[in-house]
């Protein structure tokens, strides 16, 4: 059934002030501040709105805390969507993926963290399985695409594909995630190596690729 006028209104309204409630909470958590002291009125006038409004949307500081971590994830989707779905060949997912890995490790992974140890105390975030089911989703329509280019190894199931792209990405956070400002000297080129190995038809690699690998085998 089709959503009537205002209902959407109503809806980009609730998406639009939400959005400025949880960018003025990651703003002041890039200013330095600790979330755990922040008030809600702190969090209100870097929004730009009064208090009460931010009241209509969340009950509680800590409702706002669990609604960010899940805004940032769906954030996170969004920009690796951006950044793969131009990609037509394997070389260019992988150089996608470690251009975006080294952008999070660089600059928002700090605020991640910061994040996190905020929410820590409280109940775990409730986060939905849509963000989570909707990048499988991504990953699986770029696997296939590319599997029927030939640029990656027909042999390999979509399933464990998708499953080393995540394993890939959750382990070069987690590896730069331990109070580090940068990535271990290197994790993206050992993400590269992964990938390779994982994904390409051996004899597809170009000759670059193919003297890196048998070069690490020495």
């Amino acid at each position: 059934m089709t959503q009537r006028p205002e209902a959407v209104s109503r809806q980009d309204c609730l998406k639009e002030k939400e959005a400025a409630i949880y960018g003025a909470a990651l703003r002041l958590m890039a200013a330095g501040a600790d979330l755990r002291d922040v008030k809600v009125q702190q969090i209100a006038e870097e929004a730009g709105i009064g208090k009460g409004t931010v009241y209509e949307y969340f009950s509680s500081k800590e409702k706002i805390l669990c609604g960010l971590a899940d805004y940032c994830l769906e954030t996170e989707t969004a920009r690796l969507r951006a950044a793969l779905d131009p990609c037509v060949t394997l070389a260019a997912m992988i150089d996608a993926i470690v251009d975006y890995l080294d952008d999070v490790l660089r600059t928002r992974l700090a605020a991640y963290r910061i994040l996190a140890h905020a929410v820590a105390s409280q109940a775990p975030p409730d986060f939905s399985d849509h963000e989570t089911l909707a990048l499988r989703a991504l990953l699986a329509d770029l696997v296939r695409r590319l599997q029927a280019a030939g640029e990656i190894d027909p042999a390999v199931s979509v399933e464990y594909s998708v499953f080393t792209l995540c394993t890939a990405c959750a382990g070069c956070l987690i590896a730069g995630g331990c109070d580090q400002v940068s990535p271990p000297p290197g994790t993206l080129q050992n993400i590269r190596t992964l990938l390779l190995r994982a994904l390409a038809p051996q004899g597809n690699l170009t000759p670059t690729e193919h003297d890196y690998l048998i070069d690490e085998k020495k």
